[in-house]
């Protein structure tokens, strides 16, 4: 049961999703909570995510009815009368990227009738792809009231142009998030023999685990000994699991598979890694922290042209390819040209310089996202 008393001074109520959801939005939002106490304010957190979020990516009806009572649960602390004087509240709301922007939309017409004070975290481009007439629900919640944050400025003009709105709108980048530390240990420590080509995120169809098996496997065959490779993530489904072992037999000792990676030693993944792939297809997808995080740690990038990854990589080394499951071979190509590179080597401090600028310029909008949350300044 979350409890919704607090004291008096700054209150935030936190509505969106929560670890141990191995998520990028999950993280984040956590993030944004920790920040906003680190600075005195109360947080009260309602979690959108259930207890079946260690299966990410798989959609059962189990799952909808689960979120379903979450939902109704949350209303009923929302309405809780212990929030009654909670004239100084501000409302923090991740948006669902799926048809649970059914509840989001819910969560925003309440919280505003309610509340002064409602902040909008656009944490995904599903409803940007396709526009979306519960997603225009939320938008009419409270256009006046309502900041709406976006992570780039490409998703913002996008969503106002598709909703057709005038919304009172900024962009906070996840770089402002990141929680790999670049340092110039990321340039020396591509000083090893072999090109190491890695990918770290939940092992599955949606993120292009499918893709990067088929990849990993033909690099090895034309490149040999010249390149290892690394993996980090944990496999979702038994096709996944199966796909993974299929993957070390192949293999073998040119594998290095370290399961979940978190901390010091994510740091260190990235940093042994010189080429990071990323071929992600996920319906969800926004604006993947594991980019800021490979090019803090001196990666060099080959992506999918999907949702907000282009900007992302915007000024760095990087390579664009299809988002499809048949993708391998232009996977391939991008990593062999990249490899071609006389400069491989010293690239690394150039993708660390360009991650430096964009965290800085992130950092900036951060803080200003904190104080309007605290109600010290208006974005």
């Amino acid at each position: 049961m979350v409890e919704l008393a607090f004291a008096a001074g700054t209150h935030v109520l936190a509505i969106g999703p929560f670890p141990p959801a191995v998520t990028g939005a999950a993280k984040n939002t956590a993030i944004v909570c920790a920040d906003v106490e680190a600075r005195g304010a109360q947080v009260s957190r309602l979690q959108t995510n259930k207890t079946r979020a260690r299966t990410e990516h798989v959609r059962t009806i189990g799952l909808y009815a689960e979120k379903t009572l979450g939902f109704l649960a949350n209303m009923g602390r929302i309405a809780s009368p212990r929030l009654a004087h909670a004239t100084g509240t501000t409302v923090y709301l991740v948006p669902d990227g799926g048809q649970g922007v059914v509840f989001s939309a819910a969560y925003a017409r309440m919280a505003s009738a309610r509340f002064p004070r409602l902040v909008v975290h656009h944490r995904n481009y599903s409803h940007i792809h396709s526009r979306s007439r519960l997603m225009m629900e939320l938008v009419r919640a409270a256009p006046d009231t309502t900041l709406h944050v976006f992570l780039d400025p490409v998703m913002e003009e996008r969503f106002k142009a598709i909703y057709s709105a005038d919304l009172h709108s900024a962009y906070v980048p996840n770089a402002a998030t990141c929680d790999v530390i670049s340092s110039e240990a990321a340039s020396a420590a591509a000083e090893h023999a072999t090109v190491s080509v890695g990918f770290l995120s939940n092992l599955v169809e949606d993120k292009g685990f499918d893709v990067v098996v088929e990849s990993f496997v033909e690099l090895a065959k034309r490149l040999g000994p010249r390149v290892r490779f690394l993996l980090a993530g944990r496999p979702i489904g038994s096709a996944n699991t199966a796909r993974l072992e299929a993957l070390r037999r192949e293999l073998g000792v040119q594998l290095d598979y370290r399961g979940e990676v978190f901390g010091d030693a994510k740091t260190a993944f990235f940093q042994e890694c010189d080429i990071f792939v990323f071929p992600t297809r996920y319906s969800q997808e926004a604006q993947p922290n594991v980019l800021y995080e490979a090019m803090a740690g001196g990666s060099l990038i080959v992506s999918t042209h999907w949702a907000g990854v282009p900007w992302v990589v915007e000024d760095t080394i990087s390579r664009l390819v299809a988002p499809t499951a048949e993708g391998a071979d232009d996977l391939v190509a991008a990593v062999e040209d990249i490899i071609s590179t006389e400069d491989l080597r010293t690239a690394r401090t150039s993708q660390v310089e360009a991650f430096r600028a964009k965290k800085a310029d992130a950092d900036t909008r951060y803080e200003r996202l904190l104080a309007h949350l605290l109600g010290a300044a208006e974005f």
